[in-house]
């Protein structure tokens, strides 16, 4: 492994133990806030997203309208 490479993996253990989460490849969990949004994104287009949307799927609410 190259140094460059064991120095980005360092970094991103310390922001996953900083911040209390794991950074993964793929999609997120449909139950997730995001995996939300990229379900309501697949089915109605990015161009439908709102703010609202977002604050929904933050607060763990129904997407409005």
């Amino acid at each position: 492994m190259s140094e460059e490479g064991s120095t980005q993996e360092a970094g991103i253990a310390f922001a996953q133990i900083v911040t209390g989460t794991r950074i993964e490849e793929g999609r997120a969990p449909a139950s997730s806030p995001l995996g939300r949004i990229e379900q309501f994104a697949a089915e109605h287009g990015e161009d439908a997203l709102t703010p609202e949307h977002f604050a929904a799927a933050r607060d763990g609410l129904p997407f409005p309208g």
